[in-house]
């Protein structure tokens, strides 16, 4: 199924809206259990707490859910699309041969594709590249930051290998 540029944006403004509503109730839920038990507020500041979590929240399975309208065999299809796309090995080699043009084109897909997963900080990660390379040609910030997006990215498809195939 295709869309037009006024379907496209009306399903985007739709979907944003239906986020917009959740996010709301589920505030309003998460509200109600910090009255009922405001211990949750308390922070752990332990080093492993905190990578554990990180590694944990990578991937916002239900911020991808939304993003497929809650269909999960359509959610379980783009996660495999996902999966085939190897974009890492791609932007790799881009950068190995410093095509940084086609760089560009290639991350923004990646940003993109991180984000209709779920995969946000990995997806703000790839549009500051992105952006380095669009607006600015500093070429400086993408050597400095793509091997650790790589590294983001490849734990992003491992986080996403195992939910699709289990393990």
């Amino acid at each position: 199924m295709f869309f037009n540029k006024t379907q496209a944006g009306a399903f985007y403004l739709r979907r944003r809206m239906e986020e917009h509503a959740m996010e709301k109730e589920q505030y309003a839920k998460m509200q109600e259990e910090l009255k009922k038990q405001p211990e949750l507020l308390v922070c752990e500041s332990h080093g492993n707490a905190s990578a554990a979590k990180a590694e944990n929240d990578i991937v916002d399975w239900e911020r991808g859910r939304v993003f497929c309208a809650g269909d999960e065999d359509f959610y379980t299809e783009i996660l495999r699309r996902f999966l085939d796309d190897h974009s890492d090995t791609t932007l790799s080699q881009y950068y190995e041969a410093s095509d940084f043009e086609n760089y560009r084109v290639k991350v923004h897909a990646v940003k993109t594709n991180l984000a209709n997963i779920g995969a946000v900080d990995a997806s703000e990660m790839a549009k500051k590249l992105e952006l380095a390379l669009k607006n600015e040609k500093d070429m400086n910030y993408v050597k400095a930051h793509h091997e650790e997006f790589i590294r983001v990215y490849k734990k992003v498809v491992s986080k996403v290998e195992k939910h699709v195939y289990g393990g």
